[in-house]
């Protein structure tokens, strides 16, 4: 085995214990009590999802700010990763989530109905 493989195989392994330890965004979806109110984390899990399923399989978003009742997450798109000039808004009472550029989903169950 030489060193590449060796360094391959411990990224490897690196990565499966950290994805062992850290829920899926879809996993953090599932478990939000709205009537807690949407967090910050969980604004960043269901911008990850929505992001996912309707804007693009790869790519980001920015850190979600806090406008009161609502979260908006800025998407980060196209070839050149700019952000967009429309941020996903997820409502923090009843998880609706929209996009100016895409679907909108009245809770979180339709969101997570979406997917693949």
């Amino acid at each position: 085995m030489n060193l590449r493989h060796l360094l391959l195989g411990c990224l490897a392994l690196v990565a499966s214990s950290i994805s062992a330890q850290e829920p899926s965004s879809e996993t953090v979806v599932r478990a939000v009590d709205l009537s807690k109110g949407v967090s910050r984390a969980e604004a960043v899990a269901i911008a990850e999802v929505y992001y996912s399923r309707n804007i693009t399989s790869c790519g980001s978003a920015e850190v979600p700010v806090d406008r009161g009742t609502r979260w908006e997450v800025t998407p980060i798109v196209g070839t050149t990763a700019q952000p967009s000039p429309d941020p996903i808004v997820i409502d923090k009472r009843t998880g609706r989530v929209s996009w100016k550029g895409g679907p909108t989903f009245r809770n979180l169950h339709e969101l997570l109905a979406s997917g693949p």
